[in-house]
């Protein structure tokens, strides 16, 4: 089974311990060797088990006060969502550099 398929398998059990604990070295990875499809598809699976755990635990993005796309930012460095993607958590917004430095931290 590849890392993608686990990764989907562990959303569809809601094991979101797990799906953590096989994320970071699947980014990791992907980062040494510029795999930039693989960073990619893991985020989304990231995304997808926030707001499943959101919606689990009450917290959707009906009860956020979301901006537009242009007021977005980053909450870590505030980079502003015209110049930068952003990974939308429950309350929060990541940029890809905040994140990068965030997985360097935990390596």
């Amino acid at each position: 089974m590849n890392a993608q398929n686990k990764l989907e398998e562990l959303i569809e059990a809601k094991d979101f311990d797990s799906l953590l604990k096989e994320a970071i070295p699947i980014l990791s990875s992907a980062k040494d060797t510029n795999d930039q499809e693989t960073i990619d598809l893991t985020f989304r699976y990231l995304r997808g088990a926030i707001y499943m755990l959101g919606q689990e635990y009450g917290d959707t993005k009906d009860q956020v006060d979301f901006k537009s796309e242009n007021e977005l930012s980053c909450s870590f460095c505030g980079v502003s969502g015209d110049i930068a993607k952003l990974v939308a958590g429950p309350q929060a917004f990541i940029c890809k550099k905040c994140a990068t430095l965030a997985l360097e931290a935990i390596d």
